[in-house]
């Protein structure tokens, strides 16, 4: 968890309360202004409704107006000239790939993406991390290797520390292709992390 990268800016995370509300009215499944009386619970979020079709503020009950009031407060939606509700494409973008895969690789994604995580982080709506692994891969090294986050975690960095306990051979070859795995992932990071410095720096 103490190893940084090169970059300044590696993975961008949710942050804060307002992130968690837009993301949870646009992208869940329990949203609220999923549904209309027209359309019912044909589509699965209330972003797939407006990508989908035209609804206006009235489509909705009085009582999920509130909601739709500050999605648009936030610019998260909009009403064009024909009074329909509209998504801000890009921004629906960082959100949707947050609220779906919790991390976002900042280099990875093309500059005009960039430009609009780097504008919500002024708002705090994103915070930046540049640690070599994201916080769910450390999750995974820490239940693998240690007893750090894990009371019932593998611990293979202690299990075979001076070689005090025996293990049957089947065991230490579970244990192996683990050991594997996990230097193949850090080989990865480490080549990513290289190949982003050399591209950007």
């Amino acid at each position: 968890s103490k190893i940084k990268r090169k970059l300044e800016i590696k993975y961008v995370y949710g942050f804060g309360d307002d992130f968690i509300r837009i993301s949870n009215l646009m992208f869940s499944d329990q949203s609220s202004i999923a549904y209309t009386e027209v359309y019912k619970t044909k589509y699965k979020n209330f972003k797939n409704l407006l990508v989908n079709e035209d609804v206006t503020v009235d489509s909705f009950h009085d009582y999920n107006k509130y909601a739709l009031d500050f999605l648009l407060e936030k610019e998260i939606i909009s009403v064009d000239v024909d009074g329909y509700l509209r998504i801000n494409k890009l921004t629906t973008v960082v959100y949707e790939y947050l609220y779906y895969r919790e991390v976002i690789n900042f280099w990875h994604f093309p500059n005009f993406i960039r430009e609009e995580i780097l504008r919500l982080k002024v708002q705090n709506i994103v915070e930046f991390d540049n640690s070599l692994f994201t916080k769910e891969e450390l999750s995974y090294l820490n239940y693998n290797l240690n007893s750090k986050e894990f009371s019932n975690g593998l611990n293979l960095r202690n299990k075979y520390a001076h070689g005090s306990n025996y293990i049957g051979e089947e065991k230490q070859e579970t244990d192996y292709e683990i050991i594997l795995k996990i230097l193949i992932l850090v080989l990865l990071k480490i080549n990513d992390d290289l190949k982003l410095t050399k591209l950007y720096f």
